[in-house]
């Protein structure tokens, strides 16, 4: 069984969230997670991985994204990741492992909040999936959008431009 996860840290630069997400990857035995909004600087990046999990491979979106809102670490006696592109808002991967007999795509997602940057990713992701057409496609992370009403706690809960947008993206792409 393969073990994923993504996670909103709300910042990572302190050691008790440091502890805390290593803490969930061996409770969990996690072997891949997304780590997003970690509000770590470039220049302390790896050091911080490190101290998560220091065996581990990492990959950051910082060469895109001044902020480096989306980290992915991955354990590499469980899985090969290859990078295949990269956004403000997702990194997009290809896992093999020894465990499953098909490698697969994996896209790691923070979006934005603003509808028009939700849309520039629902498109750019639909280009990432036309390519993974011929594998298995797994999304994870914070999407910041919800696909109905019911799923929306306080604020305007009424169905929004994003909402159908979302809802457009999931169907074309067949997930």
């Amino acid at each position: 069984m393969m073990h994923l996860a993504a996670w909103n840290v709300r910042g990572l630069n302190q050691a008790p969230k440091q502890f805390e997400v290593r803490s969930l990857i061996s409770y969990q035995k996690l072997k891949f997670i997304a780590l997003l909004e970690t509000k770590v600087q470039e220049r302390h990046a790896a050091k911080v991985a490190h101290n998560v999990m220091p065996f581990w491979k990492w990959d950051f979106n910082y060469d895109v994204c001044g902020g480096g809102r989306i980290w992915i670490g991955y354990d590499p006696s469980a899985f090969s990741v290859r990078t295949i592109s990269k956004s403000d808002q997702f990194i997009h991967v290809k896992v093999m492992s020894s465990e499953i007999p098909t490698p697969f795509f994996l896209s790691c997602i923070y979006a934005r909040n603003e509808e028009v940057n939700q849309a520039r990713l629902w498109n750019s992701l639909m280009s990432v999936g036309v390519s993974a057409s011929s594998d298995p496609w797994l999304l994870l992370g914070d999407f910041n959008v919800c696909r109905n009403s019911s799923e929306m706690r306080g604020g305007n809960t009424s169905f929004s431009l994003g909402m159908r947008r979302f809802n457009d993206f999931l169907s074309s792409a067949s997930v």
